[in-house]
């Protein structure tokens, strides 16, 4: 039974965070002269708001489309067979990578 809630992993808490964290009008700021337009996730940068993944990769390419070998190459970084979900591990090493940028 669907309860209309997300699944509970271990991204679920910066999730929230950033959902309740997008409550409220926000002011327009100006920045270098430039007047910036209300962001849904403020205009400080912090680092737990920074690079909060994403399970859903942002464009899958067909099976037929690639060769069986990069295929199984690719499967470590996804939980399903049909590659449309992102593995924790896969996001955990994105997201390290990301933090050390934005060191």
């Amino acid at each position: 039974m669907y309860t209309g809630g997300m699944p509970v992993d271990e991204w679920t808490p910066l999730r929230q965070m950033r959902r309740t964290q997008k409550s409220g009008p926000r002011p327009v700021i100006e920045h270098f002269g430039e007047r910036l337009r209300q962001s849904k996730f403020g205009h400080q940068l912090t680092r737990e708001m920074y690079a909060i993944p994403n399970k859903k990769p942002s464009a899958v390419r067909p099976r037929e489309f690639v060769g069986e070998a990069f295929w199984a190459s690719q499967a470590w970084a996804y939980e399903d067979e049909g590659h449309t979900v992102l593995s924790d591990d896969f996001c955990r090493q994105q997201r390290d990578d990301a933090l050390e940028n934005f060191e």
